[in-house]
C-alpha cells in the first residue's frame, strides 16, 4: 500500500465505488460483518466495495486476508483521523473537484454528467470525498510525509554505497588481435600447421617482437591495416573464449593462441578504459525519489502499526 493515496485517480475510484454499491448491497443480502475495528463493524458489503478500489484477481468470493487487512487499515485511518477531528472544507473539496477536471479536460457540466450516469448525485459525491478520500490523504500526510526527510548528505551517501546504480559506461578494453582465419572444412594437416604457426607467433611476441610487426606479418583480417586494434569491448560482448581471456590480461598483456570456430586469436590488452558515472549531481533527483519513497513506506509502516497496538480488532 502507498503511503500517501493518489489523489490523481481518486474520482474515478469513487465514481467505480458508487456505481456499484447499490448492486453490491442488494447482492449480499444480508449483510454479515466480517470484522470490528474499535466497535464498528466492517460488513462484507463494505469488503465488496473496497475490491471496486483495488484491480486485483477474481477473490469475490471469499474474504481475502491481505485485502481486509487494507480495509481496516483504512478504517483505523479514519478513526485516528475523527479522533483528532481533522476536518475537510467544502473548499478544499471544490479545489480537489477542479483539479481532477483540469488534468483530464472535463468541463463542470461534463463532470457532472459523468457522476449522474453513474447513479449518484453531486452533494453524494461531495460527500464521499470529504468523509474518506480526502480526508485519509490529509493526515497521511500529517503523519508521514511531512515528517520524511532528505538531506543534501543522504544523497550524497546513497551515491557513495550505490555506485554501481549509477555506471554510464562499464569498464571497457582497447582490444588488439592476430587472427588466423581457418577455412570451413578444414584437413587435419591444415590444423596441425595453423597450430604450429600460432605457436610461433606466440613465441616471437613472448621474445619481445612488436606486436604491430606481428599483426603486419600474420593476421588475416581487415584490423591489420588498423595495427590489429579490433574493437573496445565490454564485459561478455565477445565471445566467451576470447571473453574470459582477454578480461584475464593485465594491460600490455597479450594472451597464448584461443581456438575458436572462426579461427585462431592472439589477443591483446591494448588499454583500459575504465567505467565512468552518471554524475551525483545528474542522479540527484532520482536517488532523493527514491529514498523519499523507501522512508515514506517506513515510515507508514510504523504508524500503521502503532495504530493497530492501540485498537481493538476482531475478525471474524
Amino acid at each position: 500500500m502507498s503511503s500517501r493515496p493518489g489523489l490523481l485517480f481518486f474520482s474515478l475510484v469513487v465514481l467505480c465505488c458508487f456505481a456499484c454499491l447499490k448492486g453490491v448491497s442488494n447482492a449480499a443480502g444480508e449483510d454479515r460483518i466480517i470484522a470490528e475495528v474499535n466497535g464498528e463493524a466492517v460488513t462484507d458489503a463494505e469488503y465488496r466495495l473496497f475490491l471496486l478500489k483495488d484491480p486485483t484477481p477474481d477473490v469475490r468470493n471469499t474474504v481475502d486476508e491481505k485485502i481486509l487487512t487494507r480495509l481496516i487499515e483504512e478504517r483505523l485511518i479514519l478513526h485516528e483521523a475523527k479522533k483528532r477531528r481533522m476536518t475537510v472544507s467544502d473548499n478544499d473539496v471544490e479545489q480537489s473537484i477542479r483539479d481532477f477536471q483540469q488534468r483530464n479536460s472535463l468541463s463542470p457540466q461534463a463532470f457532472e454528467k459523468t457522476i449522474n450516469d453513474k447513479g449518484m448525485d453531486l452533494s453524494q459525491y461531495k460527500k464521499w470525498l470529504k468523509d474518506n478520500i480526502i480526508v485519509i490523504a490529509r493526515i497521511t500526510d500529517s503523519e508521514v510525509d511531512s515528517k520524511v526527510m532528505v538531506t543534501e548528505k543522504d544523497i550524497s551517501d546513497y551515491y557513495n554505497q550505490n555506485r554501481r546504480l549509477f555506471v554510464k559506461d562499464p569498464e571497457k578494453i582497447l582490444t588488439g588481435a592476430i587472427i588466423m582465419i581457418m577455412s570451413e572444412n578444414p584437413s587435419p594437416d591444415e590444423i596441425t600447421m595453423m597450430k604450429l604457426k600460432s605457436l610461433r607467433i606466440y613465441n616471437e611476441l613472448k621474445k619481445g617482437t612488436s606486436f604491430d610487426a606481428m599483426v603486419e606479418l600474420y593476421s588475416e583480417d581487415p584490423s591489420k591495416g588498423k595495427n590489429g586494434i579490433i574493437g573496445e569491448f565490454r564485459r561478455g560482448e565477445l565471445v566467451p573464449e576470447l571473453d574470459k581471456k582477454l578480461f584475464g590480461l593485465r594491460e600490455g598483456e597479450i594472451s597464448e593462441p584461443i581456438w575458436v570456430k572462426e579461427g585462431i586469436f592472439i589477443l591483446k590488452h591494448v588499454r583500459s578504459l575504465k567505467e565512468t558515472y552518471v554524475p551525483v549531481r545528474d542522479a540527484r533527483e532520482h536517488i532523493k525519489a527514491t529514498l523519499l519513497k523507501e522512508r515514506r513506506e517506513t515510515r507508514y509502516r510504523t504508524w500503521i502499526k502503532s495504530l493497530w497496538e492501540r485498537s481493538k480488532i476482531i475478525i471474524y
